[in-house]
């Protein structure tokens, strides 16, 4: 703004009329504005009363008073009937907790095994910033469900409101290992808030890299929360604050940059510090793809051998092994590692589409009668 003002003094000292002068200076606002905005997403820019000044308070850095602002607005949405509302979800999108506290507990009646009434539940007591019951009941999904996302960013607030920073930033890091930025229409306005008021705190008390995952998350719905999360995962780095967490975000950043050289390098520094991070292994094998096959083999191998039931590395391994035409290996590792533990269902799963796939028929059934007997067994997980 001062630079502006400096701008249409040297206007008026040469002359020039003052309704082109006021032109000029709207033309930069609305230039620079237009850059601004250019980048985010449009969950961001509602056209609510509530929205707009929401936005306003968001662009200008208040992103906790934005967050209550964005939430206020979600408030004057339609109510929909329990049919199309058995969770109460959308009643409690729509601020009505007394009736989403009616709706969860009736379809949990009706269906114990549900997840979505539970979550609605978990979702109440944030909402009422009773976080020790929240938590209690997200940690019930996330044992049956441990990779349900609207749990594990629930879960990330819980535990974060908790001062629990290193089970929100694991549970953040399981989630957007995902893809998936959560299906409530609540969750991104819960996380900016956490955001907001975690930033606020004095510098001393600021959890550096459990807001370097935050704004990791933002940066999905806003480009230039990029530099907000890497600022914040440097600082994680220089003060030793779960330096690898805080260098596989700047290889997260890196990559999203279109810098892979730099992502594989950021995640090789995760790696150093930790030996075990399978999701820096994994990052660091999906960037060596592009520049050192070996190097993608070895980082996909070890993301394996720390976590063999897990289907992220299981089919990283799985493709790193078909780039190499290495197929028949892939199947006789799939082979073993059932056999060293016949309850691991995605070495199963990979077992059975290759039997089909190569059309052996006998391999393939007897892999379908085991998965459904170990689903009959864990029937009281189906939700």
């Amino acid at each position: 703004m001062a630079a502006m003002r400096g701008l249409t003094l040297r206007f008026r000292h040469a002359g020039v009329h003052p309704a082109l002068i006021a032109a000029m200076a709207l033309m930069l606002l609305w230039v620079a504005g237009h850059r601004r905005l250019e980048g985010l997403s449009g969950r961001l820019i509602p056209l609510s009363r509530p929205g707009i000044g929401a936005l306003a308070r968001y662009v200008a850095g208040d992103h906790a008073g934005a967050a209550r602002l964005y939430r206020a607005g979600q408030r004057n949405g339609q109510v929909h009937d329990y049919a199309q509302d058995r969770a109460g979800a959308y009643a409690l999108l729509a601020g009505d907790l007394v009736l989403a506290e009616q709706r969860a507990p009736a379809t949990l009646a009706l269906v114990p095994t549900a997840v979505a009434p539970r979550i609605t539940l978990a979702e109440i007591e944030i909402e009422r910033s009773r976080f020790d019951a929240a938590w209690a009941e997200l940690a019930g999904v996330l044992e049956r469900r441990p990779d349900h996302d609207d749990a594990l960013y629930l879960g990330a607030i819980a535990a974060a409101r908790l001062g629990r920073s290193g089970e929100a930033i694991d549970f953040l890091n399981r989630a957007l290992a995902h893809g998936n930025m959560g299906s409530r229409g609540t969750i991104l306005f819960r996380v900016m808030e956490l955001a907001g008021d975690l930033a606020a705190r004095p510098t001393g008390q600021q959890p550096l890299c459990l807001l370097a995952h935050l704004y990791r998350y933002l940066r999905v719905f806003d480009r230039a929360m990029a530099g907000t999360a890497r600022a914040y995962a440097e600082r994680a780095v220089a003060a030793g604050d779960r330096p690898a967490d805080a260098w596989l975000t700047l290889a997260v950043l890196a990559d999203k940059a279109g810098d892979h050289a730099g992502a594989l390098r950021e995640a090789l520094r995760a790696i150093e510090r930790d030996g075990r991070h399978t999701e820096a292994l994994r990052w660091g094998s999906t960037e060596a793809w592009r520049l050192d096959v070996r190097l993608e083999y070895w980082l996909a191998r070890r993301a394996f051998d720390v976590a063999p039931a897990d289907q992220r590395y299981v089919r990283r391994l799985e493709q790193s092994m078909r780039d190499r035409g290495a197929e028949n290996a892939f199947l006789e590792l799939m082979q073993d590692t059932v056999a060293r533990d016949p309850g691991n269902v995605e070495a199963r799963l990979r077992l059975l589409a290759w039997h089909h796939w190569q059309g052996r028929e006998d391999e393939t059934a007897r892999d379908v009668e085991a998965l459904e007997a170990m689903l009959r067994r864990r029937s009281g997980d189906v939700p």
